[in-house]
C-alpha cells in the first residue's frame, strides 16, 4: 500500500546525539555539504534514500521507502513490511526513526487491466474538490492537500530502464495513488503523526479506505467502467 513517505526526526526525539557529527558517517553517499538559510547542512543518501541532515532535524524526502526495502517501486509496501523498513533505516542511522514525523504518504496499488490504461483516462471524470488535468505519462486529480495520480507502471518502469516484476509482464497495469501532501495532521484530524504509526493496524486500513474510496468518488462516464473496481479488501492489504 505505501511507495513514497516523508520522514522528519526532530533533535527533541533524541537530544543525546549529534546529528551534523554522527549521522553522515552513517550515509552511504553524501552529495553535498555547507552552510544555508537554515544553518550547516548534510546532504547525501542512504541507498536509494534522500537524506537532508542539520543541527535540528534529519529528514528522509521525495524518496521510494518501497524501492528502498524491497530493491523495487514496482509493488509497494505491506503493513508488515513498512514497519520493518522503519526499522532498517533506525538501524543503519543509529536513530529512533519509529519516532519520526510522517509529512507526506503516498498510497497506491497495482490494476491489472484487460486493455492498455490509457484507454480508460477519458472514462474518468471530475471528481469533487480536484481538479482533473490529463497528460501524456497519466492522470492527475489536484487539489491543495492532496493528489491522485494514474499512470501505466509497467510503461514507467520501460522508460526508467528498470525491472519489471515477471508476475507483470505483458499486462496492462494501470497504478492509483492516493498523495497526502500536505497538513497531514489535518487531513487525518490527528495530534500528530509518526512513522509507528504506519504500521498500527487502525491507521493502515484507514489509509486503505481512503485510498478505495477517492477512487470511488471519481466520476464513471461510462457505466461499463464501474467494473473496474479496486481489488482486495481490507483484511488483504493488512498482511504482516
Amino acid at each position: 500500500m505505501f511507495d513514497n513517505v516523508d520522514f522528519i526526526l526532530s533533535k527533541e526525539s533524541c537530544k543525546d546525539v549529534n546529528f551534523l557529527k554522527d549521522i553522515p558517517k552513517q550515509l552511504t553517499a553524501i552529495t553535498n555539504s555547507g552552510h544555508g538559510q537554515f544553518g550547516d547542512y548534510v546532504n547525501g543518501y542512504l541507498d536509494s534514500l534522500k537524506v537532508s541532515i542539520t543541527e535540528k532535524r534529519v529528514k528522509i524526502s521525495n524518496s521510494s521507502l518501497c524501492k528502498y526495502y524491497l530493491k523495487d517501486n514496482f509493488k509497494t509496501l505491506s503493513k508488515g513490511d513498512t514497519k520493518r523498513a522503519i526499522e532498517k533505516i533506525s538501524d543503519s542511522l543509529h536513530l529512533p526513526f519509529n519516532r519520526s514525523d510522517v509529512c507526506r504518504i503516498d498510497a497506491a496499488r497495482n490494476l491489472v487491466l484487460k486493455y492498455d490504461e490509457k484507454i480508460y483516462y477519458p472514462f474518468l471524470g471530475e471528481a469533487k474538490t480536484y481538479q482533473r488535468l490529463e497528460q501524456n505519462n497519466g492522470l492527475y486529480y489536484n487539489n491543495s492537500l492532496r493528489q491522485l495520480v494514474f499512470y501505466g507502471k509497467e510503461y514507467e518502469q520501460k522508460q526508467k530502464g528498470q525491472p519489471i516484476p515477471e508476475i507483470y509482464k505483458n499486462r496492462h497495469t494501470l497504478r492509483f495513488e492516493l498523495r497526502f501532501r500536505k497538513q497531514l495532521k489535518k487531513q487525518f484530524k490527528m495530534a500528530e503523526i509518526k512513522a509507528e504509526n504506519l504500521y498500527d493496524e487502525s491507521f493502515y486500513n484507514g489509509i486503505v479506505k481512503r485510498w478505495r474510496d477517492e477512487y470511488l468518488s471519481i466520476q464513471k462516464i461510462n457505466n461499463k467502467l464501474q467494473k473496474m473496481k479496486p481489488t482486495g479488501s481490507k483484511k488483504d492489504f493488512a498482511e504482516n
